[in-house]
């Protein structure tokens, strides 16, 4: 079920629409149809964004590296407090993490997440900028914030905002490719309409926004999105080579751009035999903006195992280090319900009144989680490999 993802698949997105490089030579089959035909054959897609979209991404990756770059103090404002074992405060729109109890760290996070309306659809980001407007704003945005953060010389709030600003137009990018990834997939899947689209925005959380950026307090805006981008910084030492265990996302989307540095593997069947597993390298990229998108256990779910979750991995060579910066497109945890409609046909909607009996819902989103962390234990067929010897 598992192979490497394959340059030979590639689809380019330009901002509004996603279009094949295969279409050329493969007339008969529409980028929906290649688009699933990717997701099966490879349980992924790579996707190029063009120069415009890549500016955007580049300047929200350096960013976060000169937050990661910076003192401890500098960072502290933004420090998640009451996170457990680095997952994203769920009301935080900009928040950092640490293991401060660690001597030597090997991870540490930026979280970032858009504002939302009252009906859980995304705030719109600014228009986007032309590529020459994109690199004089990148330039500009990039030193104030270098010397926001390194010169202490503006507000923390200043500065938590003008963070915000430079990685929340790459988020916003990523999103909207998420929405026109789900809607072909319903499309060529023949699943009922917003069947996937809907999924993402289901649900709300009870909680105002807080912390640094918080969301402004217009009209129409009450929540933050829970779909969010992690911006990772990883370092290796002392012989670790794992930097995050081998799992598969439980969500509905992930999108990484693929990193200069290796690091990113996934889990294949050995050519050479079709019981064993082995790990494969889709990093280091081809080209700067390529994204390796796939889907979590969710996707899994809502299509009936048509699309079939990715198990992959990190793995670095000793004292290397590497940048990451997935983002997760995932419904809320709470206020969403899994539902099987009357024909059979799988959903994710809002809660409400008649789901809820005796003071408890059968299974909402956070239980589905629990339950499918727990199923993968038990993948005997797959799991073994995931103990084997490290790559050294």
């Amino acid at each position: 079920r598992f192979a490497p993802p394959g340059h030979g698949d590639m689809f380019i997105f330009d901002g509004e629409a996603l279009s094949s490089s295969a279409t050329a030579s493969n007339q008969s089959s529409s980028v929906q149809e290649l688009l699933l035909a990717s997701m099966r054959r490879h349980n992924s897609a790579v996707v190029q964004l063009d120069a415009a979209r890549t500016a955007i991404l580049q300047t929200a990756e350096e960013a976060a590296r000169l937050f990661f770059e910076s003192s401890t103090h500098a960072k502290m404002p933004f420090i998640m407090r009451h996170n457990a074992h680095g997952s994203c405060e769920k009301q935080t729109r900009l928040g950092w993490w640490r293991n401060m109890d660690a001597q030597d760290p090997t991870m540490e996070e930026l979280c970032v997440r858009a504002c939302t309306s009252q009906d859980g659809t995304p705030q719109p980001a600014d228009p986007l900028p032309t590529p020459s407007e994109s690199r004089t704003r990148s330039r500009s945005d990039l030193l104030q914030l270098s010397a926001c953060l390194q010169q202490h010389n503006e507000s923390t709030l200043a500065c938590a905002k003008r963070l915000s600003d430079v990685t929340n137009p790459a988020l916003h990018l990523k999103l909207r490719l998420a929405d026109i990834v789900l809607g072909m997939l319903e499309q060529v899947l023949a699943l009922p309409a917003r069947t996937l689209t809907s999924a993402r925005t289901s649900g709300r959380y009870d909680e105002t926004p807080h912390g640094q950026a918080s969301c402004p307090s217009a009209a129409g805006v009450s929540s933050l999105d829970a779909s969010h981008m992690k911006m990772y910084r990883y370092s290796s030492s002392n012989g670790v080579s794992e930097q995050l265990a081998p799992h598969a996302d439980m969500g509905l989307l992930t999108m990484t751009p693929l990193s200069p540095e290796a690091g990113l593997q996934v889990l294949v069947p050995d050519d050479g035999d079709s019981r064993a597993w082995q790990w494969a390298d889709v990093e280091p990229r081809g080209a700067p903006g390529q994204i390796l998108l796939f889907g979590g256990e969710l996707l899994g779910w809502l299509t009936n195992g048509e699309i079939t979750p990715l198990i992959h991995r990190v793995a670095l060579p000793d004292h290397a280090q590497r940048y990451s910066f997935p983002t997760f497109v995932r419904p809320p945890d709470s206020h969403v319900v899994l539902t099987l409609a009357p024909e059979e046909t799988r959903q994710v909607r809002t809660l409400n009144e008649t789901d809820v009996r005796e003071g408890e819902v059968a299974l909402n989103y956070t239980i589905f989680r629990e339950m499918q962390r727990a199923f993968l234990l038990y993948k005997t067929d797959v799991w073994p490999v995931l103990s084997a010897r490290k790559r050294k």
